[in-house]
């Protein structure tokens, strides 16, 4: 029996040529989605490798220097000057760190168009940023990207209606529905039947068009992890689709009140529920910090202005790192301004780091409600393969935070302890070594468990309903 079903449904797909037509059109989708996405991965690596040229020639420059010097002559002079100062120095170098890119963040975008994506460090630079418009992004990530993580969370469940809104009511119209009864006494199982070949088939197609992007933008042995994840991401997603439909054709409704109802499910589960949640979310706290850091960045410090002995004494009652209260408090042009660059740190830190706990506090109140929020359950696994989601971009803040520290107090050995600066310690400046964060596997597997327990409810739900419906007509 089954193989028979299998059989008619393979001819009825290759006589479909609407079908084949909408197969078409998603598989078009899906090449220039990846290839808008890795256009945009393109420019923005464009735009680092220019930032590195014009950064090894600033260093190469200033390396030239300390060999060439000639103190005999003014021009000699002032370069002697520069060269050994180690704060003028760092300066001159504006030394520029970036995040990098995951090998498929192509294929979801998530929040890589949203955030800055290299940062000048030096003694004053801070990573956070510090505009209200930075902090508190007006809605932009309602809007979305066209990757490909948009086309299988968005357009895929769409292909799936439009195939299938009418799997069941077809055999009650055309009157097959009563021959099928004779083959068993619940004919929902054919439908069940029907709609897993269905599933087979596109799944097959889909997964097909992943595995010729993974393998198109890097080896795909090297990121095993990540592909097995996405795959199964996009099976239960998918499945998720299916096990709705068959609970709604289960009804045994007709395929006109099918097609409104799952426009409606469509509507409902992709964008009513995530805005409502998403506002509901927002609304608890976005407002009262806002206006909280905008009055904060209002009375920031002047320390230049503040009278020498207010300030040492300031200084005295200050907690900062230890490696900058080894040096003795003196009234002195260099150690006021590394008082008021160590102050205004420490308050953009404040800022900042408040503002990421306010970020992650938000995504992690969305994440508790991903059990009846599919849609943000599965985008946010497939952002975290692709370390492009909010958890990634902290990580990768929190490492540029703590290298500006680094190198803060390492420039503190010579403008605060006296060290002599010279071309060895300029080789020797502290280096940006970056990695990506590892995968939160935990998150993407309880997605995965909240997408299964709606597929099981759904399909239990289902039988139910068609075992109830067919047997009573």
């Amino acid at each position: 029996m089954i193989p028979t079903i299998f059989k008619y449904e393979w001819i009825a797909i290759k006589r479909g040529y609407l079908l084949k037509i909408g197969f078409s059109v998603y598989c078009l989708l899906a090449f220039y989605a990846v290839f808008k996405g890795n256009n945009m991965i393109h420019n923005r690596e464009s735009i680092l490798y220019n930032i590195d040229t014009a950064q090894v020639a600033r260093y190469k420059t200033l390396l030239v220097k300390y060999d060439k010097i000639d103190t005999l002559t003014k021009p000699g002079k002032s370069t002697f000057r520069l060269v050994s100062n180690a704060m003028r120095i760092d300066q001159e170098l504006k030394n520029t760190v970036s995040m990098p890119t995951h090998p498929y963040a192509a294929l979801s975008i998530g929040q890589l168009d949203n955030q800055s994506f290299y940062h000048q460090v030096s003694l004053w630079n801070n990573v956070y940023n510090t505009t209200a418009e930075e902090i508190f992004n007006p809605q932009k990530l309602m809007v979305g990207n066209l990757d490909l993580a948009y086309l299988l969370i968005f357009l895929l469940p769409l292909l799936v209606i439009g195939w299938n809104y009418n799997i069941q009511s077809d055999e009650k119209e055309s009157g097959t529905l009563l021959l099928l009864k004779t083959y068993a006494r619940k004919p929902i199982h054919f439908t069940g039947i029907k709609l897993a070949f269905r599933f087979g088939v596109l799944f097959t197609l889909v997964a097909v068009l992943n595995l010729i992007f993974f393998t198109a933008l890097s080896n795909p042995f090297n990121y095993p992890t990540e592909i097995a994840f996405w795959l199964l991401t996009t099976f239960v997603y998918l499945l998720f689709w299916f096990a709705l439909i068959f609970l709604v054709v289960s009804l045994n409704q007709s395929g006109k009140s099918n097609a409104i109802f799952l426009a409606g499910c469509w509507i409902t589960i992709l964008y009513i529920i995530p805005t409502a949640l998403n506002r509901h979310v927002e609304s608890s706290s976005s407002s009262i910090e806002k206006t909280a850091f905008e009055e904060a960045r209002d009375n920031d410090m002047k320390v230049w202005e503040i009278p020498s002995s207010i300030l040492i004494d300031s200084l005295k009652k200050t907690k900062f790192n230890a490696d900058f209260n080894k040096y003795p408090i003196t009234d002195t042009p260099s150690f006021k301004y590394a008082a008021f660059v160590e102050f205004g740190q420490q308050f953009n830190d404040h800022i900042g780091i408040a503002n990421d706990n306010i970020k992650l506090s938000n995504y992690k109140k969305m994440l508790s409600f991903n059990i009846i929020n599919p849609v943000f359950s599965t985008l946010s696994s497939l952002n975290e393969l692709t370390r492009s989601d909010l958890n990634a971009y902290i990580h990768y803040t929190d490492a540029v935070k703590q290298y500006q520290q680094l190198r803060r107090y390492y420039i503190y050995q010579f403008m605060l302890g006296k060290k002599p600066f010279w071309v060895n310690e300029f080789k020797h400046f502290p280096k940006f070594e970056y990695q990506l964060k590892y995968i939160d596997r935990t998150l993407v597997i309880k997605n995965l468990i909240h997408l299964l327990t709606a597929i099981i409810t759904f399909t239990t739900m289902g039988l139910r309903v068609g075992n109830r419906q067919l047997n009573s007509r």
